[in-house]
């Protein structure tokens, strides 16, 4: 999660302790405790997704894959790319599965 927000006061220019201080308006003490927070939220859901992708039996087919990539440009030398693109193709069944599951 700080890796995310380094990233985001990179492009606004300034240091991170500048980014949580005035842009977010909270102290060190503070912006640890919500990134920490924000992990633990992200970790439960992709617990959440796989446990249902698991028990639903529900994957990403080549043909699914293919077509991601040539969509959103994925470069194959960037594998973290390539992971985090699989997860959101992943969550997005999962998420289509329970919205039309009555």
């Amino acid at each position: 999660m700080v890796e995310q927000y380094e990233k985001m006061a990179y492009l606004y220019n300034m240091s991170l302790e500048q980014y949580y201080e005035k842009l977010l308006g909270i102290t060190k003490q503070e912006f640890y405790e919500k990134c920490l927070n924000e992990g633990e939220k992200q970790i439960k859901k992709y617990l959440i997704i796989g446990a249902v992708a698991k028990k639903e039996d529900i994957v990403i087919t080549n043909d699914e894959w293919e077509s991601e990539k040539i969509d959103k440009k994925i470069e194959i030398q960037d594998n973290n790319a390539v992971i985090y693109a699989k997860y959101q193709l992943l969550e997005k069944k999962v998420l289509n599965y329970l919205y039309n599951t009555k």
